[in-house]
């Protein structure tokens, strides 16, 4: 049996199925803090930001030839939401070892979201901020489905 403690009522249905156990030593328990990802919210401003500073990016002149060294072609790219978002997942790899985003905890976003932003504004005068509850709310309200 698999119980995951999300409020009161779950850490009763653990505790009452400690309780109904046989003390035998047929039984043994385990508990581990899971490692919770992003948030569906947290997900929706993370792409929202991909674009906002790829925008910023554009506006300001920047384009990836600038932006990523790595990209040594000889001709000028716009940055996409795409290309900024492999710019997030090389930075999540380097501090997290870990580059997928969707297996980054909320904490690990906000830890790479931060040096980006930092280095982007220390290095190209960009900066943007994280998109707020408002600003997902307006883009709803803008965009309908």
């Amino acid at each position: 049996m698999k119980i995951t403690l999300i409020n009161e009522d779950s850490v009763a249905q653990a505790v009452e199925a400690i309780l109904k156990t046989p003390i035998d030593g047929t039984f043994s328990f385990e508990v581990k803090k899971l490692k919770i990802g992003r948030t569906n919210l947290q997900n929706r401003s993370l792409h929202l930001y991909f674009k906002l500073i790829a925008n910023a990016l554009n506006d300001a002149g920047i384009d990836q030839r600038i932006l990523m060294n790595s990209f040594k072609y000889g001709f000028k790219v716009p940055n996409t939401e795409v290309s900024t978002k492999m710019l997030f997942q090389r930075i999540a790899g380097v501090i997290h070892g870990e580059d997928k985003t969707h297996r980054l905890s909320t904490k690990e976003i906000q830890q790479t979201y931060e040096a980006m932003d930092m280095g982007l504004s220390q290095k190209h005068g960009v900066h943007i901020p994280w998109p707020s509850l408002e600003e997902q709310m307006m883009k709803d309200y803008d965009n309908p489905k």
